[in-house]
């Protein structure tokens, strides 16, 4: 650290994402105090007042949906808020809040990290939560802001390698620290019972695009030669979707051999561990959209962390991944699935062990470390 014995201050400024999010708090955050900063994080939490976790400050910022006029307010909430702590470094986590950072860094004479969690011009273009006339020029305008900024930043780092050099920064500048696996979120003890082996295993968001309807339904292929059971844990905002899930084993005459945890409510990434590491394979068939390619899945790590198969749609680029890291086997719905079993049985007779460097948030780490010394933190 400096000389000074008052540690330097990092302050993340977020306005979607909860305080508690699994790379705000859990990768950046903690990682930062265990290097021996003051972390402090503003962003949604129902929290009534301010708190400290694992010895990092939350700020709370009552939730609200993303198409909420409070959105329109919140930057100038957070600009106030923000001007009250004084830090030495700011972490923006979204592009509505590179004016306040701007501002920041004048008023405060700090540094500016824009963390870019996903491509926003790319991501509203094909938004359905928008309307059509609006999402191009709303893109336009996002990037130009984006583009604006960047020599206001001392240093951008971006969740996805496929996200370099969007900004057209200075290389000296840019940082790829990704969405690795990390087991610090893994709080608490674990709240269930063993499961009956074999299981497919479906985690995370529960949505259409995230493949949840293709790894049902390859499922109910792989019965037909072998009795295997799935296990369903993950979260969604959306109640039909559950009922339609539900519906759909019912009609199949699977429920017997179905688990589903969570829906509604979320499954405490404990749990989500645990099953991960006792089962048959984890399903990735997500569906080849713009939100999605290009990028590497959390879920693709966290197979790898626990030496699992990941049965993952075919795809160019995680097909050229897979020759590089044996994360699993690549499926789509033409394929025989004798074969495709066949390549599970042979993925599992390989025993392959993962190295941490490929998989494990401690490489990001050390990246993140190395950003926050060239810009003049220690």
């Amino acid at each position: 650290m400096a000389k000074s014995s008052i540690p330097i201050h990092i302050c993340h400024l977020t306005v979607l994402n909860p305080a508690i999010h699994s790379r705000i708090f859990y990768k950046l955050a903690l990682s930062q105090k265990k290097m021996g900063y003051a972390v402090s994080i503003i962003g949604q939490d129902k929290a009534a007042v301010a708190y400290q976790k694992k010895g990092v400050q939350i700020y709370p910022i009552r939730p609200f949906h993303r198409l909420h006029v409070k959105r329109l307010l919140l930057p100038f909430k957070l600009l106030a808020k923000g001007l009250k702590l004084r830090a030495e470094v700011y972490t923006l986590h979204s592009p509505e809040l590179l004016w306040v950072g701007l501002l920041l860094k004048i008023i405060c004479r700090a540094k500016l990290i824009y963390d870019v969690h996903e491509d926003y011009a790319t991501t509203i273009r094909y938004a359905t939560h928008y309307p059509k006339w609006l999402r191009l020029p709303l893109a336009k305008v996002i990037r130009s802001i984006e583009r604006l900024f960047v020599p206001c930043l001392a240093a951008v780092s971006y969740a996805e390698t496929c996200y370099d050099d969007i900004l057209a920064i200075n290389p000296q500048r840019k940082y790829v620290i990704r969405n690795t696996f990390s087991e610090q979120a893994a709080e608490g003890s674990v709240s269930m019972s063993p499961l009956e082996k074999p299981y497919m295993l479906f985690t995370g968001t529960i949505a259409k695009e995230w493949g949840i309807w293709k790894s049902l339904a390859l499922w109910k292929k792989v019965r037909q030669i072998r009795h295997t059971k799935f296990v369903l844990a993950g979260f969604t905002h959306d109640q039909q979707l559950v009922d339609d899930i539900k519906k759909w084993v019912s009609m199949n005459g699977l429920k017997a051999d179905f688990v589903f945890m969570g829906g509604t409510d979320y499954v405490a990434y404990v749990d989500i561990l645990y099953l991960l590491s006792n089962c048959y394979c984890s399903m990735a068939l997500y569906e080849l959209t713009p939100f999605i390619q290009g990028k590497i899945p959390t879920k693709f790590y966290e197979a790898m962390a626990y030496n699992k198969p990941l049965v993952f749609s075919k795809d160019d680029f995680w097909e050229t991944l897979n020759q590089q890291w044996k994360m699993g086997v690549a499926y789509e719905e033409e394929d025989n699935i004798q074969s495709f079993l066949d390549e599970l049985e042979l993925y599992a007779q390989q025993n392959i062990q993962h190295q941490q460097e490929v998989f494990s948030w401690k490489a990001d780490e050390q990246v993140m470390r190395k950003m926050l010394e060239n810009i003049g933190t220690k």
